[in-house]
């Protein structure tokens, strides 16, 4: 397997699971954010017969945060990390109230999204990027959304999350639904399903993603 933040799984094929922490070099802008995705892929592909690179939820939150409060500064962005783990009633507060929220998950879909297509483009695999809020134009609502992009870079579908948090429901996120973002992805190796992070202890979830011919759920 891979040391440090990624594992592999099976082989042939492998998959990579990335656990990263990102450093406060890594969150101070859009070209930070690719350079990290770029690094973490290069060292999953040392697996030998990898198809597959799954990131974890809310990959793209750093990038708003830096959109809504600038680039942070070491202690800024632990009194962000603080907020969000220990304080985040407060945090969630804010951001409904003034739609900071909204605004960023409408903008930066393109810039958390791209050095992922980018790193498959170069590595001929597919990756997850695990999820971030979007902002969904035609409901006008913002969901934690995630997707599977192929080897060309395509993004072959958005899959959002069903069952909230309580600060997900604080922050006025809205849920998706089991006939739109239960639906597996067909890939060469297996049909791959998503059930982003409280989904997948779901008894609703799990078995819509069986009894559709899930293979691989990530």
């Amino acid at each position: 397997g891979l040391t440090g933040e990624a594992m592999a799984i099976g082989s042939p094929p492998a998959a990579a699971i990335i656990q990263w922490s990102l450093s406060h070099r890594e969150i101070t802008g859009s070209g930070a954010f690719s350079r990290a995705v770029m690094d973490r892929v290069d060292a999953a592909c040392r697996a030998p017969g990898l198809v597959l690179a799954v990131f974890p939820e809310m990959s793209g939150l750093w990038l708003q945060l830096h959109r809504l409060f600038g680039t942070p500064q070491p202690g800024k962005a632990s009194l962000l990390r603080y907020m969000f783990t220990c304080a985040p009633l407060v945090l969630s507060s804010y951001l409904r109230r003034t739609g900071a929220l909204r605004l960023a998950s409408q903008v930066d879909m393109e810039h958390w999204l791209e050095p992922f297509r980018d790193s498959e483009r170069k590595k001929n695999i597919y990756v997850c990027p695990g999820s971030s809020f979007v902002f969904d134009p035609t409901r006008q609502r913002v969901h934690n959304t995630s997707c599977l992009i192929s080897p060309d870079g395509d993004i072959l579908g958005l899959r959002r999350k069903i069952h909230l948090t309580p600060i997900e429901k604080r922050l006025g996120v809205a849920p998706g639904t089991h006939d739109q973002d239960l639906e597996p992805f067909t890939t060469p190796f297996a049909r791959v399903g998503i059930a982003i992070c409280l989904d997948g202890f779901y008894q609703d979830v799990v078995s819509s993603l069986d009894q559709s011919g899930t293979e691989v759920v990530l």
